[in-house]
């Protein structure tokens, strides 16, 4: 049971299929199957998308209450340990009770089990979940919040969440393998989170979480030769403090030999690249508030559609991030843009708007002409 955020299903369900058998999709979760415990746990060391990962005990449709969570505990729950907790895990912007999950699901699990409740060192979590649609109940494998990363260190004010940061470059179209630019970062989530797509290595690398749990998955770790130098991923900043957070976040994170930073102005892009040099860029753009005005977003959305003009192949792909993507929209397809798809994703109660553009052919835009 691989759990993520909302509107992630899909980024989730790709990144599950590369080593699992995907059986269903819904809401904020996605269920797999797997060979083996080590298949399992290999795949979720490796995984950049899901927020907790659970060994599948069962689900019913409908919101969960006492009927329910008592007919799931009593059918699902053929374990042994020596102490237990029960730690909810739902849609944030659905409002769930946690309190509540936890209490409709605690006592039946005593009573099927006979543990002990052990709030601080469990040895075993349940994790109830719903989505308003289904309740699922699941075993924690990671025994972790797999949203955190040790490499997070310096974080700003529109700082990504990391899962979510992994998700819009599966659905941006990112294999590892194009010449991407991200040229808006702060803290480089993004740039992080795709240089250790590129080069295959686990956000856990350099973590304890995992290994506190499963000694043996330092043979794994042993095993696996990253290339580092072989992604291709251009990162600019616009001032030197964002430029010094990537830098100290990418070297925390192990893959800083994988990025290409540099500082420079959304408008100075043409002097730092070549033309049509670059297959994919992802930005995260402000929009209007009453911190910054309409004619200021509005310079930063016609610098970055005039620069992507350049920069990007024919044909190549633009991601742009941000609260209302119809505000941002125009700039865009007037300098031969495209909108191919949007997709809605949820951070916390926060929801933002991924916005996939296509930049036309230029025989595309002749004929037009």
């Amino acid at each position: 049971m691989l759990l993520c955020d909302s509107g992630a299903e899909d980024a989730c369900a790709a990144e599950a299929s590369r080593s699992l058998v995907v059986k269903e999709q819904g809401m904020s979760y996605v269920l797999a199957d797997a060979p083996d415990e080590r298949t399992a746990m290999r795949a979720v060391y490796h995984a950049q998308t899901i927020t907790h990962a659970c060994l599948f005990l069962g689900k019913c449709d409908g919101a969960p209450d006492e009927r329910i969570a008592r007919e799931l505990v009593a059918t699902t729950i053929p374990v042994e340990g020596r102490s237990f907790a029960v730690r909810s895990h739902s849609p944030e912007h659905l409002g769930t009770g946690t309190q509540r999950l936890n209490e409709l699901f605690g006592g039946p699990i005593k009573d099927a089990t006979g543990l002990p409740v052990d709030l601080e060192t469990p040895e075993l979590i349940f994790v109830p979940f719903t989505n308003g649609s289904k309740t699922l109940l699941g075993l924690s494998l990671a025994k972790t919040d797999l949203r955190k990363r040790d490499y997070k260190v310096f974080s700003s004010n529109k700082s990504l969440r990391s899962t979510i940061a992994a998700a819009i470059l599966f659905l941006s179209g990112y294999t590892g393998k194009e010449r991407f630019l991200l040229p808006y970062e702060d803290d480089g989530t993004l740039a992080i989170e795709a240089a250790l797509f590129a080069t295959r290595t686990s956000p856990y690398k350099y973590s304890k979480q995992f290994s506190l749990f499963w000694p043996w998955l330092s043979e794994l770790f042993e095993q696996e030769d990253t290339d580092l130098a072989k992604a291709e991923i251009a990162v600019c900043t616009p001032s030197v403090q964002f430029l010094k957070a990537v830098q100290k976040n990418a070297k925390i994170a192990g893959i800083l030999p994988s990025l290409k930073l540099m500082k420079a102005e959304l408008d100075w892009l043409d002097t730092k690249f070549d033309e049509q040099c670059v297959d994919i860029m992802l930005a995260q753009l402000p929009n209007s508030s009453k911190h910054r005005d309409e004619k200021e977003v509005k310079k930063i959305a016609d610098d970055l559609a005039y620069e992507a003009n350049y920069v990007l192949v024919d044909g190549g792909t633009l991601g742009i991030l941000c609260l209302r993507p119809d505000e941002l929209l125009p700039s865009f397809t007037k300098h031969r843009f495209t909108e191919v798809r949007r997709h809605a994703l949820w951070m916390g109660a926060q929801q933002i708007s991924l916005m996939i553009l296509r930049k036309e052919m230029r025989a595309q835009k002749e004929k037009s002409t």
